[in-house]
């Protein structure tokens, strides 16, 4: 990662937000995803941008390891974004997990006989880490939006 200086000077060059793929605070799903990260990195990555001035937009993946790592995704990933000392400036953005049926990831699901969440799954537990976002965050902390990749496929 980079030292506080070189984010430093990122910022006076004109870097004023970072979006970070953190997808879960669950160290089991991200290996499952094959994330090359970990939650200590995520929160020291977290920790250098915010030492420099630049504001942080974290992006988690609703649904991600379906039923089989649904309550760990939920409950690590907002451990990890209260740890994270997010503020004013900053984002939290929930991405609704858009796997096909022929991608990569939904065939490690099959392999391993997980179920996915179906739609009406997904929506429920945008809501719930809504919530759980808004007490971890407190009303004047970062932001939660929803990013949508679905919104940017074209047929």
């Amino acid at each position: 990662g980079r030292t506080v200086e070189e984010h430093r000077e990122l910022a006076r060059r004109g870097l004023r937000r970072v979006h970070l793929g953190v997808e879960s605070g669950d160290e089991g799903l991200l290996r499952f995803l094959e994330k090359p990260t970990s939650r200590a990195g995520m929160l020291a990555r977290v920790a250098g941008l915010k030492g420099a001035g630049i504001s942080a937009s974290v992006i988690l993946l609703v649904g991600a390891g379906g039923r089989a790592f649904a309550e760990a995704h939920h409950e690590r990933s907002l451990d990890l974004v209260a740890s994270m000392g997010l503020g004013p400036g900053d984002i939290v953005y929930l991405s609704p997990l858009a796997a096909g049926p022929d991608t990569e990831y939904a065939r490690r699901l099959r392999e391993e006989g997980i179920e996915p969440l179906a739609e009406p799954e997904l929506l429920a537990e945008e809501a719930r880490l809504r919530r759980g976002l808004a007490a971890v965050l407190g009303p004047r902390g970062a932001k939660v939006a929803r990013y949508d990749l679905r919104s940017f496929v074209y047929y």
